[in-house]
C-alpha cells in the first residue's frame, strides 16, 4: 500500500500494488479501481482484497509514504483516471 500525500494541502491518495496492476483505493470510502470492485464488490457488498489489505496496512501504519507538491496533484489524478479506465474497460 502506498499513501501519496500532496503538500501543503495534505490531500491523500492511496494505491495498492496488486498482482498485475496498481490500483487506486479510498479506504475511507471503501472504493477500489480494480475490476473485482466494479464487477463483484458493488453487487455483493464484500470488499476486494486490495481494500482489505489497505485497511489492514493503514490501521497498522505499515504503508509506504510518498510526498508530492500540490502542483503535481492534477497530473497524478489524470494518470490514475487513465489507468483506471484501461483496467475496467479492457477484458
Amino acid at each position: 500500500v502506498k499513501v501519496h500525500v500532496f503538500r501543503p494541502s495534505g490531500r491523500r491518495i492511496c494505491t495498492v500494488v496488486g498482482k498485475d496492476e496498481e490500483y487506486w483505493t479510498s479506504p475511507e470510502l471503501d472504493f477500489c479501481s480494480c475490476r473485482s470492485y466494479y464487477f463483484g464488490s458493488l453487487s455483493s457488498g464484500r470488499l476486494c482484497y486490495h481494500l482489505k489489505g489497505a485497511h489492514k496496512v493503514i490501521r497498522e501504519g505499515s504503508f509506504a509514504l510518498f510526498e508530492f507538491a500540490d502542483c503535481e496533484y492534477d497530473h497524478f489524478i489524470e494518470a490514475i483516471i487513465n489507468d483506471t479506465s484501461k483496467n475496467v474497460l479492457t477484458p
